[in-house]
């Protein structure tokens, strides 16, 4: 009996899972976790960690960036527990974790940031109509002659605009580049190329690499959806994702499956909260909870209304 207990106390000693278990147990400010995230969302993100992990520093967050394809595999089939996404899971998604897994994810909503198009700075192209964009994924309407270039053919931008069109694949004149730097500089140099990338790439203009890649590029300005009568265009600007007058707009989600009240969890509540929705702000993009600013108004006593 005495051997017995020596053998079993040394399988849970010696077994990793165990001890990774142990390991990862947490509490919304301490502790260790993975987290996945969109790739083109990594300045953003980046900032909310570091801020975070300065705030707690018992918190340990590691977060490991990649194409949302990817993520979102990990996230149904394998451990991944905890990601962050430009879009929420569809109704596909969480039938299989409630049926198959009996997993009920949480999903926290914390900005909308857009999809944004750019040209080089010599393309006569500074305006383009929201429905040309969606016939030109399919190769038709009057932009299907150029070039579109993304840059990842895996990337949340490639799935979203196949879903904005209601199309099964990007038409032939879509090409993918392996990263952000690659797609900037060929749309530098190629006047007859349009890029799309995720606009926190260089929504901060504070930020001096966003200023490196807006000097490369220009923005180009889209028309809201449905707009036919009075056409006007829009820049994905902080207030025009306010207004809802920029149609290729995205809601970023941070979604954990744990169940559980721990770092993930922690994160989530910092992202989502005011100094989490404060860094949202000053990067360009648009927060889902603002904070209300109170104007206290002091009357001197000698205010004349005037009819």
């Amino acid at each position: 009996m005495k051997q017995i207990f020596i053998f079993s106390l040394l399988s849970v000693l010696l077994n990793p899972s165990c001890k990774s278990k142990i390991v990862e147990d947490s509490t919304p400010i301490t502790g260790k976790i993975e987290i996945f995230c969109d790739e083109a969302l990594q300045n953003i993100i980046q900032q909310q960690e570091e801020i975070f992990e300065r705030n707690y520093p018992k918190a340990d967050v590691q977060i490991h960036y990649m194409n949302e394809a990817d993520i979102i595999r990990k996230f149904l089939y394998d451990s991944v527990e905890t990601i962050i996404i430009s879009k929420s899971l569809d109704s596909s998604a969480i039938k299989y974790l409630d049926q198959e897994k009996q997993l009920h994810p949480r999903i926290f909503p914390f900005a909308i940031s857009a999809v944004a198009f750019v040209c080089s700075p010599l393309s006569p192209d500074s305006l383009l109509q929201y429905e040309s964009i969606l016939q030109a994924t399919t190769g038709n309407g009057n932009l299907s002659n150029r070039k579109f270039v993304i840059e990842n053919k895996s990337s949340g931008i490639a799935k979203f605009l196949l879903e904005s069109s209601q199309a099964d694949q990007l038409s032939s004149n879509f090409y993918a580049m392996n990263s952000l730097d690659t797609v900037l500089d060929f749309v530098s140099k190629n006047k007859d190329c349009i890029g799309i990338i995720d606009w926190s790439r260089v929504s901060d203009s504070d930020d001096p690499i966003a200023q490196d890649y807006l000097r490369k590029i220009k923005i180009i300005k889209i028309s809201s959806a449905g707009a036919l009568d009075k056409v006007e265009y829009f820049p994905p600007f902080q207030y025009n994702l306010q207004d809802k007058i920029y149609p290729f707009t995205r809601t970023l989600n941070i979604i954990s499956r744990t169940g559980k009240s721990d770092l993930g969890l922690g994160f989530a509540t910092f992202i989502t909260g005011e100094i989490g929705q404060k860094i949202i702000l000053k990067a360009g993009l648009l927060p889902i909870y603002q904070s209300e600013r109170v104007i206290e108004l002091k009357s001197s006593g000698d205010i004349k209304v005037v009819q």
